[in-house]
C-alpha cells in the first residue's frame, strides 16, 4: 500500500505538486526508499549505456574526475570483474543519491521556514524532495536518448550545451546543473512544502527560485576551488 502511495506521489511532484501534502507523514520513508531505489538504478544503467560508448566514457570521466587522467581510471577498471564494477557503481550512486535527498531537505525545510515563517514538519520536507526525484527520472528519459544518440554528454536543456565538456569539463559540470529541469525540481519540491501549511503556490515558486540560487552558488563555489586546485597541480 504505502509503495503505491510513494510511486502516486512522484507522480503528483510532475503534474500536481500541490497535493504532496496527501501523503501521510507515516509514509515519509517509503517516499524516500522508493526515491533513492529508483534513482539509484537509473544513475547505474545510464553508467553502463556510456560505457558502451568510448567518447561518452571519456566526456563523463573528465567530468567526475577533472582531477585524475583518464587512462589511469581505465586501466583500474579493466583489472577488476564485472561483478566488482557493478558493486563500485551502484554504491557510488546509492550513497550519492542518500546524502542527496537528506541535504537537500535539510536545505529546502530550513530555507523555506526563514522565507515563509512557518515551522513545516520534517516528514514533508523528505516526502516533497524525494517525491520531486520523478521529475529527475524524467529528466534521465529525455535527456539519455540524446547522449547516446549524438555520443555525446553536452546536449540537454541546460547552459552546458554551449560549452565543450572535453576541454572545459569543470566548467561543464556547474553549467549543466543550470537546467530546467533543476529549476522545475526545486519550484515543484518547494510548492509542495508551502502549500501543506495553506500558502499559495506562488510562495513555493518564490522559494523554489531562490533555493535552486543558493545550491547553484554552492556548487559555483566548489567548482571554483577544484579548478584552482587542478592549476596547482
Amino acid at each position: 500500500m504505502r509503495l503505491l502511495v510513494a510511486l502516486k506521489s512522484l507522480v503528483f511532484a510532475v503534474v500536481n505538486p500541490t497535493r504532496l501534502h496527501e501523503t501521510q507523514a507515516a509514509s515519509a520513508t517509503a517516499v524516500f526508499a522508493v526515491a533513492v531505489l529508483l534513482l539509484t538504478s537509473a544513475e547505474t544503467g545510464l553508467a553502463y549505456l556510456q560505457a558502451a560508448d568510448p567518447r561518452l566514457e571519456m566526456e563523463n570521466a573528465s567530468i567526475t574526475l577533472p582531477l585524475q587522467q583518464i587512462g589511469q581510471d581505465k586501466q583500474s577498471v579493466a583489472m577488476s570483474n564485472e561483478m566488482h564494477q557493478f558493486t563500485a557503481i551502484m554504491g557510488s550512486a546509492l550513497l550519492k543519491t542518500f546524502l542527496s535527498l537528506i541535504m537537500v531537505s535539510a536545505l529546502a525545510l530550513g530555507v523555506a521556514r526563514f522565507l515563509t515563517d512557518k515551522q513545516y514538519s520534517v516528514s514533508i520536507a523528505i516526502i516533497c524532495v524525494s517525491a520531486a526525484t520523478g521529475i529527475d527520472l524524467l529528466r534521465f528519459l529525455v535527456e539519455t536518448p540524446l547522449h547516446l544518440i549524438l555520443h555525446t554528454v553536452r546536449f540537454g536543456l541546460h547552459l552546458g550545451v554551449f560549452v565543450d565538456p572535453a576541454q572545459y569539463p569543470l566548467l561543464f559540470s556547474w553549467l549543466q546543473r543550470l537546467d530546467v529541469f533543476g529549476l522545475w525540481y526545486y519550484v515543484a519540491l518547494s510548492i509542495g512544502i508551502t502549500t501543506s501549511e495553506g500558502l499559495h503556490r506562488k510562495f513555493g515558486i518564490v522559494v523554489g527560485v531562490i533555493l535552486f540560487g543558493i545550491v547553484q552558488i554552492v556548487f559555483a563555489g566548489l567548482t571554483l576551488i577544484a579548478w584552482i586546485m587542478s592549476r596547482s597541480m
